[in-house]
């Protein structure tokens, strides 16, 4: 038997057990990682969720306690200025610093009633509006009855937290954290900051992004922020007919849809098993718990018990105990969710000191992080399988693959070299002798019809390459001559471009004397150039000021004006403008009559001539310009605009247009009416 037959006989013999052996080992892989998904794959995914979300949850409960913090800082801050009742200026001092804090609407300070400290009186009160800016208020809001029922017995360091209603415990007009300030051992004032009602709202938004939607309650479970607050918040009208937003409790939210009251029922026995803990606190008073359901008929005493809890903090919040800032309260599992329509994980987290409560909910579908990792531990089978394949593949190749291909390799390179070498009529030479039936014969079957092909062209490629060398050469030389051409059009250009720019500088700039009057000018045109090794700018910009002696009293005068159009166009009508300008000057200071004229007939005079030759060009040169004189012992300034932006007066830290001000018009226009009065 040929050797040919043989090699084709052992490529035939091989394949058939590889591809087998190769399929086998795939189908066992894929068959193992659908047996691990399915025994522990939803495992790992709500663990890994479960991580992950706690995670985030501890996150926002400390960003959460942060900010109180910062505003408990502040409000001690007011508390100090209100108990040394420091001077207006000193008070305002504090506020304008609050107020670049734009979650805070309002600040006080203030002593209790008089059955307290003996001080009824507040201290001061200001609020913040946007359109009013800071505002102090004779009349401040009292703090609610209940929190005055509560403070006398608190003894905290820190702020008690919150919404601040109407007494009927629905109207929801934003936050506030109220400050004890404590003398003595005894409670004699507050320091308060209104915070406005979405203060803590982008904490909220900044979870959502990561979860599927998070919610803030307060102690008593109302809504204090929700991923789309027009959920919990009611707009309704009172008796005067004006717009207020009243609050939404989780009962509430429970009522509209049956499906959220799971995560209600759980916020409600967090509070109940928190009053209970509370209540069986050796230092628990029933007599302070029903003066505060005194102050608090509207919700029937749930929030006076919930106060009361605060008061005993069972959770040992205040002194950093085990309940930390990221203490997780309550973790449930839901089949349908009131907003995202499927099964999601809730957790309930505990914010310290305010027993607050962050709430996420976090959808199923999403658990990606888990899905990957199981991904991957699909793919380090999947990789396995590969490299025994790979290894089976190598075997196969080494035997039936390998030697045949070296042969043909050979030739392949012997033709590279000749092809390198332009050696197309010896291709020839290197054809492949008796290739076999077999992948690799067919593929030198290919080569030997390339070589034959590529003899035949090679020649007349050659030809074509270097008449196409000639050709690019004479190409080249064109585009060198029109080069030079271009640089020598652009050279001269920027020739007339200099010239004109200095002779718009001569007659340009800051000529005023040192005096009363103090004049600074700043011109930048568009259009900056260098010409040899001066660098220029030119445009239709036009600043020039002088001093003058007019109706025997020392007068500042001053010209700025725009011309239209770019670069020689703007400059030409400049050039003109302040050739214009500068006869009159030079006839106020040479001629007597000139200089007898007030400072407004002289300057009306050389706004006229400006326009009578403007007028003369029909519209092809167009300007406009603010010019003024100023009397340099009285102030007095009278001033022209002709299309000019408005000119414009900073006087006492405002700044404000100009009254009294003429507008002439553009010049370069026939106007009828070019008589209007100006007065300074």
């Amino acid at each position: 038997m040929s050797r040919e037959a043989t090699r084709e006989n052992r490529v035939r013999s091989s394949t058939l057990p590889v591809i087998l052996i190769i399929v086998l080992l795939l189908g066992f892989a894929i068959l193992g990682a659908f047996l691990v998904l399915k025994t522990v794959g939803e495992t790992w995914i709500l663990d890994e969720v479960s991580r992950r979300d706690i995670a985030r949850g501890k996150g926002g409960v400390e960003s959460l306690t942060a900010r109180m913090d910062r505003m408990e800082m502040l409000a001690e801050i007011v508390g100090q200025a209100g108990q040394s009742q420091g001077s207006r200026a000193q008070i305002l001092s504090i506020v304008e610093n609050l107020h670049g804090d734009p979650s805070i609407e309002g600040i006080r300070s203030f002593g209790y009633f008089r059955n307290y400290s003996g001080e009824s009186r507040p201290q001061f009160y200001y609020r913040f509006t946007v359109r009013n800016g800071i505002q102090p208020d004779p009349q401040p809001p009292t703090a609610e009855a209940i929190l005055h029922a509560l403070l006398p017995y608190a003894r905290t360091q820190h702020c008690l937290w919150q919404l601040n209603t109407e007494p009927d415990g629905r109207r929801f007009d934003g936050i506030t954290c109220t400050l004890p300030i404590i003398q003595n051992n005894a409670v004699v004032g507050a320091a308060v900051l209104e915070l406005h009602p979405d203060a803590f709202q982008d904490l909220v938004l900044e979870l959502q992004a990561e979860v599927g939607y998070a919610f803030l309650v307060d102690e008593t479970n109302r809504f204090v922020t929700f991923s789309y607050p027009d959920s919990v918040r009611l707009v309704d009208l009172n008796s005067e007919e004006q717009e207020i937003l009243e609050t939404v409790t989780v009962q509430d939210m429970a009522g509209r849809d049956a499906r959220f009251a799971a995560i209600a029922d759980a916020l409600v026995s967090m509070n109940r098993q928190l009053v209970n803990n509370a209540a069986g606190n050796s230092d628990y008073d029933a007599d302070i718990l029903e003066k505060l359901k005194a102050h608090d008929a509207a919700t029937i005493g749930d929030r006076a018990q919930m106060l009361m809890t605060i008061l005993m903090d069972p959770l040992k919040t205040e002194g950093g105990g085990p309940s930390d800032a990221g203490m997780l309260q309550r973790q449930l599992r839901i089949g349908d969710d009131f907003i995202l329509g499927e099964s999601a994980l809730v957790y309930v987290f505990h914010a310290p000191r305010t027993y607050w409560k962050l709430v996420l909910v976090q959808p199923l579908s999403t658990a990606r992080t888990a899905v990957i990792w199981i991904g991957i531990s699909l793919m380090l089978v999947l990789g396995i399988v590969l490299l025994i394949g790979i290894f089976f593949t190598g075997w196969y190749m080494q035997r039936a693959i390998k030697l045949p291909l070296k042969e043909t390799a050979h030739a392949t390179e012997s033709m590279r070299v000749a092809v390198s070498k332009g050696q197309f009529r010896q291709l020839s030479e290197y054809v492949i002798p008796d290739p076999d039936n077999t992948e690799i014969g067919r593929v030198a079957h290919r080569i030997n019809r390339l070589l034959e092909t590529t003899a035949e062209v090679g020649g007349d490629l050659q030809n074509r390459l270097e008449s196409m060398t000639t050709e690019s050469g004479l190409l080249m030389e064109e585009v060198e001559r029109l080069n030079d051409r271009l640089n020598d059009i652009k050279f001269h250009r920027s020739g007339d471009y200099f010239l004109a720019s200095r002779l718009i500088q001569q007659l340009s700039g800051n000529h005023t004397d040192e005096g009363p009057v103090r004049i600074e000018t700043h011109i930048a045109q568009q259009n900056q150039f260098t010409f040899k090794s001066w660098r220029a700018q030119i445009g239709g910009d036009l600043v020039v000021a002088h001093s003058l002696q007019l109706n025997g009293r020392p007068t500042t005068v001053f010209l700025n004006a725009d011309a239209s159009g770019k670069s020689i166009q703007g400059a030409g009508a400049i050039l003109i403008l302040a050739a214009i300008f500068q006869s009159h000057i030079e006839r106020a200071r040479s001629v007597r009559t000139a200089r007898r004229m007030p400072a407004e007939v002289w300057l009306h005079g050389v706004y006229r001539e400006m326009a009578r030759v403007f007028a003369g060009f029909n519209g092809t040169a167009l300007l406009s310009l603010c010019m003024a004189a100023i009397d340099d012992e009285s102030g007095v300034l009278f001033s022209i605009n002709a299309g000019h932006p408005a000119t414009l007066l900073y006087r006492n830290g405002q700044l404000n247009r100009l009254p009294g001000e003429a507008d002439f018009g553009r010049l370069g226009v026939d106007l009828e009416d070019r008589e209007q009065p100006f007065a300074p």
